[in-house]
């Protein structure tokens, strides 16, 4: 309801329609900025969770595969072990029948003996490296191809391993050809580790 003065004029405030519409325009203005501004950091949070849980993951494929490399190195050392273990037992009892042998002959008659360089070969133990472990073929196998262009000899082998959970996960590991001189090995290994940045090479014996 309106007032009026004595002269019978309106008093109060009027404001035209061209200022209502500014004053209109202002507040939706105001809105659209605070509604874009909560847009664009609410997307930069679900950037930064998403590259925080990319960074994770990664970090423990890494582990992962680490554990994988130390692993799989424990297993062929005691697969090695045994299948020596079994070959110095039937080296044994070979030893033991051809003695019985002897002892059962004509005296006089005696096996021929084996020189020091024929014990040598037969004692003779190869080495190689586990240089590298990738959790696909295709890159296992360009890191082969780039140690072939330097002159390496190496071989991918496929490896597997148990997870915690149950669940069999493959992954490729590069080793090198079995080498006769352990020293050489050990040189190629020290020229990789400076060139390639290899750390962590485990040297095993065939």
């Amino acid at each position: 309801m309106f007032e009026f003065d004595q002269k019978g004029k309106e008093k109060g405030i009027f404001i035209s329609q061209r200022h209502l519409s500014w004053v209109l325009a202002g507040i939706l203005l105001t809105h659209f900025f605070i509604f874009m501004s909560g847009f664009f950091l609410g997307q930069k949070n679900a950037i930064d969770k998403f590259a925080h849980k990319i960074e994770q993951e990664s970090l423990a494929d890494q582990i992962y595969s680490s554990m994988c490399a130390l692993y799989d190195s424990d297993e062929l050392q005691s697969s090695q072990t045994a299948e020596l273990s079994e070959a110095d037992d039937a080296e044994n009892a070979e030893s033991a029948d051809q003695e019985q042998d002897a002892a059962s002959e004509e005296p006089g008659a005696t096996e021929p003996l084996l020189d020091d360089n024929d014990q040598e070969e037969e004692v003779r133990v190869k080495h190689y490296a586990q240089l590298v472990g990738y959790s696909s073929l295709k890159s296992a196998e360009q890191f082969a191809r780039k140690m072939a262009a330097k002159n390496i000899k190496v071989q991918v082998k496929k490896r597997h391993s148990m997870s915690s959970a149950g669940k069999v996960r493959y992954w490729y590991q590069v080793v090198t050809m079995p080498y006769e001189d352990k020293a050489e090995l050990e040189r190629v290994i020290a020229r990789l580790e400076l060139e390639e940045k290899l750390q962590g090479v485990s040297i095993l014996s065939l």
